[in-house]
Formats: C-alpha cells, sequence, structure tokens
C-alpha cells in the first residue's frame, strides 16, 4: 500500500505536518480516544447492570485480540481478519439478535465485545491497513501527535 504525505502548504493546521493519508492527529484523535473511554464505560455499566457476572467478562475480553492470528496469513488478510472483530457491526448485531432472541449470554458477550473496542479505541489501537500491524486509522505506531 502506497502512503501519501499530506500536502502542509497553506493548511495553516500543526496537526496536519506531516500526516499520511489515515492518520488522525490533534483534536479529532483526542475526540476518537474519548469516544473509546465512553463506550468502555457505557458497555460495562450495561454489562453490570445486566448482571452476567464479572468473572465472564474477565475471561472473555481479549478474546478479540486472537484475531491477530489472521496475521500469520499475511499483512492484508491479518488485517481484514482484525478488522472484522474490531468494529461494533458484529457485536452490535450479536446484542441485536440476542435481545430478540431474548438471548442473556449473547447480550453480555456482545456488551464485552463493545467493551474491547471502546478499550482499544481509547488506548490508541485502531482499525489495521494492510501495510503494517501497526498502520491503524488512529495512527499508533507512527510517530504522530
Amino acid at each position: 500500500m502506497t502512503t501519501m504525505t499530506t500536502p502542509t502548504s497553506g493548511s495553516g493546521d500543526p496537526a496536519l505536518l506531516g500526516r499520511q493519508d489515515g492518520d488522525v492527529r490533534g483534536g479529532p484523535k483526542v475526540i476518537l480516544r474519548l469516544e473509546g473511554a465512553l463506550v468502555l464505560a457505557v458497555a460495562s455499566f450495561i454489562y453490570d447492570q445486566i448482571g452476567s457476572g464479572w468473572a465472564l467478562f474477565a475471561i472473555l475480553f481479549l478474546v478479540p485480540d486472537v484475531s491477530m492470528l489472521g496475521y500469520l496469513l499475511g499483512r492484508r488478510t491479518g488485517a481484514a481478519i482484525y478488522n472484522a472483530c474490531h468494529n461494533y457491526i458484529l457485536p452490535a448485531a450479536l446484542g441485536s439478535c440476542g435481545y430478540f432472541a431474548a438471548n442473556h449470554i449473547a447480550i453480555s458477550v456482545a456488551l464485552i465485545w463493545i467493551a474491547h473496542i471502546g478499550f482499544d479505541r481509547l488506548i490508541g489501537y485502531g482499525l489495521k491497513y494492510g501495510s503494517a500491524f501497526r498502520h491503524t486509522h488512529l495512527g499508533l505506531g507512527r510517530n504522530s501527535a
């Protein structure tokens, strides 16, 4: 994957200096991390309210990171597998199905999964690009502010 550097002339925004496409910096990056913190907090609060027990939460919290094994199949495949497990689409679908089917376990797993994704965003892990594991939409692994 070719990475383009954003032109700096005339931009006037120091957060854009040396920025690479897909690399979020400055205020927007702070907002995305705060959003992750809020998602983690709300998902954890709702999980606590439904009473599934914190042992299950602790056991399953890091399970989405097993998707990193996809990188054994190559960077692009690894990124695709990782991204499939680290966006809100699948856990939201699981939680919705669990709600309509009155399946408490599905709802619990979905909330843990959502909390995990929020935690990842909070600490700076984002969706991956196929160029390298550390190239994310939040810029982790790059010298970004």
